[in-house]
């Protein structure tokens, strides 16, 4: 089984090929494009993304928005999800807060 080890250079391309394809998919689940499924299988490579992230100390160090942009809103001040649901410059994340805050508050 340590044949399957990935050294650090290849965890961290494995940090990027996640982040690529989960902000794919959240861009698919905030459209309501993704099946239950999907979004079952969405949420496991975000679970698999906190685990890397927090292996390499990088949770306290990106921002808010790439939490929303990669679906996690829970790592987010729900005052600041507000903000942006309420930010008519920014579509891009307006929607995506305005679902988040749905999704998991009610609003």
């Amino acid at each position: 089984m340590s044949d399957y080890i990935l050294n650090e250079e290849e965890q961290k391309v494995l940090i990027g090929l996640l982040y690529n394809q989960i902000t794919f998919g959240t861009t698919l689940e905030v459209f309501g494009e993704l099946s239950l499924e999907g979004i079952k299988r969405l949420d496991s490579l975000r679970s698999i993304m906190k685990n890397l992230l927090k292996n390499f100390g990088l949770i306290e160090k990106l921002n808010e928005d790439a939490y929303l942009v990669l679906g996690m809103p829970e790592l987010i001040e729900k005052t600041t999800l507000e903000k942006w649901a309420s930010d008519e410059n920014n579509k891009h994340l307006q929607n995506r807060a305005k679902f988040f805050l749905k999704k998991f508050y009610g609003k």
